[in-house]
Order: C-alpha cells, then structure tokens, then sequence
C-alpha cells in the first residue's frame, strides 16, 4: 500500500526561509517633502517599476548615498563610461585658453 504525505507547504517554507535570513527591520523613518508635481513624477516612476513608493525610493536612494559616502571618504569619483570618455578627450585635446585666462596665467607667474 502507498502511503500519501501531505504535500509541504511551499507559503509556510517560505516565510520561515525569509526570516531565517537576517533581514534588517524598516524601523526608521524619512519624511521627505515634494511639491505635487515631483511627487507624481515620483509616484508614476514607481508605479512603472512595480514598487510601492517606499521601495521604489529605497532602491534608488541607498546606491547614490553608499556611492556619495564612498567617494567622499576615499577622494575618487566614479563617473559613468560616458563621462570617463568625455573627461579623457577633454585632457587629451583641451580647448584652447580664454583671453581671460591667458591674462590670469601672466599674473600668477609675474608674481613668483
């Protein structure tokens, strides 16, 4: 004869699962104040994510204050590719000096 388990329940292991991982609780609050046209723009970006507000804000606020902290405590900015290629054409090929710095280049070294 065959004997018939219960099938697991999938929910139940689940949730036990997710809080087996420490997971840090969202205790702490942000008021944050727009006008109500940012908010909308905000609420519609969300929306089109498929995030609530919060999460939404969460997860593009936290990557740029961990990149600001990083960058201030160690002095090294992280430009977009972009950014790195437009930095390096203007150092490779830099635009020729204004009247006005060419002039200010005459003071600093008549001063030396």
């Amino acid at each position: 004869m065959r004997s018939i388990s219960p099938k697991p329940n999938r929910r139940r292991a689940g949730r036990t699962a997710a809080r087996s991982q420490k997971v840090p609780s969202k205790n702490a609050n942000l008021l944050v104040r727009f006008d109500s046209g940012a908010k909308s723009l905000v609420l519609r970006a969300a929306s089109l994510r498929g995030l609530s507000l919060s999460d939404y804000v969460r997860t593009r606020i936290l990557p740029l204050a961990r990149q600001d902290v990083d960058e201030a405590e160690t002095g090294v900015l992280r430009l977009a590719r972009q950014d790195q290629i437009a930095f390096w054409q203007a150092l490779q090929h830099p635009p020729a000096p204004t009247r006005a710095q060419r002039e200010l280049g005459k003071l600093v070294r008549s001063v030396r």
